[in-house]
């Protein structure tokens, strides 16, 4: 006999009750009661059926295109091209009221590897699921990430730099990002597992890193923990984001130095000293270091010291005497800047210097310079940020510019946006010369005028006042002063 059903579990239905019936007839009566003989006909039919299906499965031959086989209540065998047969089951999980659900599909396994019989019972233990408010995707895919995720630190930072940072970032941000992992996360906790890291670690090797750099440099600010900082807590947020994690450890850590921006212009006075210091040096027959010729044209364009550094043959159009950056700092640092006379003639000698290498080399090449231990250091392709930052530093102890602070390259550029504002200039014009966002949604999304010719008249008045105050220094009448222009 037939062991007795619990029907007062959730999963019975009119039809399970009905099917216990009507076997238990056929069982007593054999085939003589009516119901009994509908019944037995039935599953006669449903065995034939089921027969029929699982016959037409496997005779299932590929063709140019997947075609489906349909096997009731959303389960389907599809037919792949080259021949693969897959159950999958089509479902549409529990949504709130009001809520459209989307329609999903889950592969159950492979044919003939899965029988008919056993997708009808994972599709029937799925359904199930759903009936229950689950998602059974959601779950296969959370175990399936569970299994796939990185079981280091070092891991997270591979997947991290070829998922997610050379994706979404500049190339310049991007080798940023991996020089900090790579030089101050990695060595510390790079073999460690992933899920044992944890925020006071993270915390620990931050301040120790404040306190080095803070005891290595003389007057030095710190602030390269806080970068540090922000580039752990992106690289594990990114593992949250994906799901290895479950919280960031970096999440929460404050920034341990006090970041205030500064105040430094330049004087007047400052600039003639700098320009007349300059002068002799961006002469096109000098032979002085490059670094200087940058430093020129940071003060006589108001541009980023990693902007001019970073210039090849390509960037310079000597028809329209521009210069256009790309990759640089965000979206409004792509741009193309006209340039002033005085700033034409300090770039063409660099110029013709690169056109003598390769096709589209740097026109400011990397330079060998003596390291902070004594030792040298030849840096491959362009300029680097930090050869032009020393520069201006030995040019501003040089003329005694120490009081009350030493200015650095960034003062120059800080120099040039407020001489422009004070002067009445439009604020927007100024932000498209110096590559900064605009703020509101009509800069940032509408307006996409040039203004070229209003650019260059500002730059080439910046330029006549960077050359009054030349001459002023130097004890000239500023009327007489012959303007530094391209040959």
């Amino acid at each position: 006999m037939l062991a007795p059903f619990d029907f007062g579990k959730r999963e019975a239905s009119f039809q399970q009750v009905s099917f216990r019936l009507n076997l238990s007839l056929a069982e007593t009566f054999g085939c003589a009661h009516p119901s009994a003989q509908r019944f037995v006909g039935h599953r006669i039919a449903v065995k034939r059926t089921v027969q029929n299906l699982d016959l037409r499965i496997r005779n299932a031959r590929s063709q140019q295109r997947e075609r489906t086989i349909a096997c009731g209540n959303g389960l389907l065998v599809r037919v792949m091209p080259q021949g693969t047969k897959i159950f999958t089951l089509r479902y549409r999980p529990m949504v709130a009221a009001g809520e459209k659900a989307t329609q999903r599909r889950i592969t159950l396994g492979r044919y003939p590897d899965m029988t008919l019989a056993d997708a009808r019972t994972a599709a029937e233990r799925m359904r199930s699921e759903v009936r229950n408010g689950r998602d059974p995707s959601v779950e296969i895919n959370r175990k399936k990430r569970a299994t796939d995720a990185p079981g280091t630190v070092d891991e997270l930072v591979t997947r991290f730099l070829t998922g997610h940072v050379r994706l979404k970032n500049k190339a310049s941000t991007a080798a940023e990002t991996q020089r900090l992992l790579a030089t101050y996360l990695q060595p510390k906790i790079g073999k460690r597992r992933l899920q044992d890291v944890q925020r006071s670690d993270l915390t620990s090797l931050i301040r120790k890193e404040a306190e080095r750099i803070l005891a290595a440099r003389k007057g030095a600010r710190g602030t390269a923990a806080n970068r540090i900082k922000a580039a752990a807590s992106k690289l594990f947020a990114f593992a949250v984001s994906e799901g290895w994690l479950e919280l960031n450890p970096a999440s929460g850590i404050p920034p341990l130095v006090n970041e205030k921006p500064r105040e430094r212009t330049l004087t007047d006075q400052e600039i003639g000293q700098l320009w007349n210091a300059l002068l002799p040096l961006i002469h096109p027959a000098a032979h002085a270091p490059v670094t200087h010729r940058v430093v020129a044209l940071l003060l006589l364009t108001g541009a980023r010291a990693s902007e001019i550094a970073t210039l090849r043959l390509r960037h310079f159009a000597p028809d329209a005497s521009t210069l256009a950056f790309e990759e640089a700092k965000n979206k409004a640092s792509d741009r193309a800047l006209p340039l002033s006379g005085a700033a034409l003639a300090t770039l063409l000698p660099a110029v013709d210097i690169a056109k003598q290498g390769k096709p589209d080399s740097f026109i400011f090449p990397a330079v060998t310079e003596t390291g902070r231990r004594g030792r040298k250091i030849t840096r491959a392709g362009h300029l680097h940020r930090e050869s032009v930052t020393r520069a201006g530093a030995r040019l501003a102890v040089d003329l005694g510019h120490e009081e009350p602070q030493r200015w650095t390259i960034h003062d120059l550029r800080r120099t040039f946006i407020t001489w422009a504002h004070e002067l009445g200039y439009e604020p927007e014009l100024v932000r498209r010369v110096t590559g900064h966002a605009a703020r509101d949604v009509h800069g940032r999304v509408y307006d996409r005028s040039k203004r070229m010719e209003a650019m260059r008249q500002l730059l080439n008045d910046w330029a006549a006042h960077v050359a009054d105050c030349g001459a002023k220094e130097a004890g000239q009448d500023a009327s007489n002063v012959v303007r530094l222009s391209a040959r």
